[in-house]
């Protein structure tokens, strides 16, 4: 069986990777209860779009829709129903 003979700074040098280990998982961990607090706090704010938010994307939607009619009747396809 092999004998491995331990000395004084290999031990060190374990202790130190052991606590590094330890501080990045620690900091992990406090960064990901940063983020969820962050995340939980910026919903109860209130709704992440105004009503002229809102307003905007319906008309950019409208006029998508006008684009796909104009479309379908060039090629004379009818847009499916779902």
């Amino acid at each position: 069986m092999p004998t491995m003979t331990l000395s004084p700074e290999s031990a060190s040098d374990e202790r130190t990777s052991i606590v590094n280990a330890s501080t990045l998982r620690a900091s992990a961990a406090v960064e990901l209860a940063e983020r969820e607090t962050g995340l939980s706090t910026s919903a109860e704010t209130g709704p992440a779009m105004t009503e002229d938010d809102t307003v905007c994307v319906l008309a950019v939607l409208a006029e998508m829709q006008c684009i796909i009619d104009r479309h379908l009747e060039k090629t004379g396809q009818t847009q499916p129903k779902s």
